[in-house]
């Protein structure tokens, strides 16, 4: 794809079951909001459709609990959500506009209502918990994704394991130095140090970047049109003398951690220029002015932290950006 082509925005919506029966929806005028963060909670997705025909919207509450949406430009339409349907609300915009809000969430029922009742063998180790704790979610449609290669010692003693399992993935996640989420069905484990298997996707004016990013005691916050290639959990390039820095509060010593304090550098800027996409926030409006990503990133270089400010305050994302 050329990236400097990016003005033929492209969408598909599909609400659908399991078996492949669904109906497209992005003829429609859509909206569409989704958040998905490197936080051990399910991702979601608000989309709301305009002006569906009574029966049409009859027939998506009663058949059909599956999403699946795509956007993106031309050349470059990729899925950014897939999930299952939680709630479909009705009602009207304006005199004339009625609309067909649709809240999903990804991998929430596994996360919600998957346990653990299970002894693992004497001889257990990180690698056998973890097939444990897939064998747990599996009947909840959640898969294996990317795992990094398992350390630490087998275990001379037995585990029981009796209770949620999103607590034992913590647990296993912290032992290995890693994070974890569900992303599009698939349970994913990628160490604080680095990224989602794949090449960064490089963000400069001609390839989609808006305005300048900004480092924020969140982390490095960018905005981009949007681009279904970035990934929770990859990584960014970006131009480092672009980054406009935050000037720190020397009496806040949470955020001191930015700055060497023997040289005054900031160590939360990588020195390649490569960034860890912890958040992105997806909205889109199919006959609108919005089509962005935003980002929040760190830093994958080892000086940047690996807990703090930085990890901690994007639990909280979802609710403000």
């Amino acid at each position: 794809m050329n990236n400097n082509a990016q003005y033929l925005r492209e969408c598909s919506l599909i609400i659908g079951d399991n078996q492949g029966n669904g109906i497209e929806l992005a003829n429609m005028h859509v909206k569409f909001t989704v958040h998905k963060a490197d936080t051990q909670t399910p991702a979601f997705a608000n989309i709301r459709v305009y002006n569906l025909s009574e029966d049409t919207a009859k027939r998506l509450q009663k058949e059909f609990t599956q999403v699946f949406l795509q956007a993106g430009y031309a050349g470059n339409l990729g899925l950014i959500f897939t999930g299952a349907v939680r709630q479909y609300r009705k009602g009207r915009e304006n005199a004339t506009d009625t609309f067909l809000d649709i809240v999903a969430q990804d991998g929430d029922t596994g996360y919600n209502w998957a346990l653990m009742n299970t002894t693992i063998a004497t001889g257990w180790n990180q690698q056998s918990l973890h097939e444990s704790l897939l064998q747990s979610f599996d009947p909840f449609g959640i898969k294996t994704g990317y795992v990094p290669e398992f350390g630490g010692p087998n275990m001379p003693r037995a585990k029981v394991c009796y209770g949620m399992t999103r607590d034992y993935m913590r647990t296993l996640a912290d032992g290995a130095g890693t994070s974890w989420h569900v992303a599009d069905g698939l349970l994913n484990m990628v160490p604080y140090n680095s990224t989602l298997p794949g090449e960064a996707v490089v963000l400069t004016a001609k390839t989609g970047l808006i305005g300048l990013p900004q480092q924020t005691v969140d982390g490095i916050t960018v905005k981009c049109l949007l681009n279904p290639k970035i990934k929770f959990g990859g990584q960014i390039k970006l131009d480092n003398n672009s980054i406009q820095q935050q000037q720190i509060n020397i009496a806040y010593s949470a955020v001191n951690n930015f700055i060497d304090q023997a040289t005054g550098e900031n160590t939360a800027l990588d020195n390649d220029g490569f960034y860890k996409v912890y958040a992105v926030n997806i909205s889109g409006d199919t006959r609108g002015q919005d089509w962005y990503s935003n980002l929040i990133c760190v830093g994958v270089n080892a000086t940047a932290p690996l807990s703090g400010p930085y990890i901690n305050a994007v639990a909280s994302t979802g609710a403000r950006m």
